[in-house]
């Protein structure tokens, strides 16, 4: 309603047709018929590769997660109760986050009162 977008994706995707000087609204089909078939074509062209994708990776998803949890995760972590979610987000962005970490030291030498 009054052209506000009611979520994320939507104001993202709007924001993306608004960079593509395309003016989203009845007009877009009169304005730049092309760029609407294009996107259509996309969605379905993404939507065939996701079904390719889907039916070569489901065999390989399927024996990984059937594997014992003892090989996925060390023991350790099963006995002493620790929580599972942070260590595979420590894991997954460690190598980024400790980059970010040493640039922004060395943008600001280490003083926390210049940040």
């Amino acid at each position: 309603m009054l052209g506000i977008p009611g979520s994320g994706p939507t104001a993202i995707l709007l924001a993306a047709l608004f960079i593509c000087g395309v003016r989203p609204g009845p007009t877009a089909l009169i304005g730049r018929p092309g760029f609407v078939a294009f996107t259509v074509a996309l969605f379905w062209a993404s939507a065939l590769m996701m079904r390719v994708a889907a039916w070569l990776l489901s065999g390989p998803v399927v024996r990984l997660l059937s594997m014992p949890r003892d090989l996925i995760l060390p023991r350790r972590c099963w006995a002493c109760g620790d929580p599972i979610p942070p260590m595979v987000l420590g894991i997954l962005s460690g190598k980024v986050l400790d980059t970010s970490l040493r640039r922004a030291l060395l943008t600001y030498s280490a003083d926390p009162r210049r940040c």
